[in-house]
């Protein structure tokens, strides 16, 4: 009789540290899901982010480099002021988005097309045409940084699928 009793309290006591196991294996799962879940939302957001500065900063770029050639009354330079203005912000906004290490180059084209700015508005031939050829590399490292982000951003998502599935082969799920 003593020997029933023993075995029934160590197949509960077995019962129970598998389900506390299962459970744990479980949390953990469910913390690396919405860890990664958080982290690929915000990285959608600061491509998004990133994508909209750069075509505001492009279309002022390129607004101011054809209205420099309009020049006429009060109201060009009330314009000229804005949109200057505007376009500074926008490149220390895309700057601050991104990372020094990492992005150096599209920090400095950034640099580059705003340093050049002021001499381009005034008919200086050779600042604009730094800046139409730093504008061309903007596009291009761009596309490309925004598309290798999208690329770690499914790879951490698949990685996160395989994750999921290993843990419930496991378990037996």
């Amino acid at each position: 009789m003593n020997e029933i009793i023993v075995t029934g309290i160590f197949g509960l006591a077995g019962i129970l540290v598998g389900a506390f196991i299962s459970h744990m294996s479980d949390l953990r799962l469910n913390n690396r899901q919405m860890i990664s879940q958080y982290i690929t939302d915000k990285r959608v957001q600061w491509i998004q982010d990133l994508r909209n500065e750069i075509a505001t900063f492009t279309s002022n770029v390129r607004y101011l480099l054809g209205y420099s050639k309009v020049k006429d009354t009060e109201t060009y330079k009330d314009y000229l002021s804005q949109a200057i203005m505007e376009t500074i912000r926008s490149g220390r906004k895309i700057q601050l988005l991104l990372n020094p290490t990492d992005d150096e180059e599209l920090i400095n084209i950034i640099e580059r097309v705003l340093t050049n700015l002021p001499g381009a508005i005034n008919d200086n031939e050779s600042a604009e045409q730094c800046i139409k050829d730093n504008m061309n590399q903007l596009l291009y490292k761009t596309q490309e940084t925004l598309k290798n982000e999208w690329e770690r951003s499914k790879k951490e998502v698949m990685e996160g699928v395989k994750l999921q599935k290993g843990i419930r082969k496991k378990n037996g799920n």
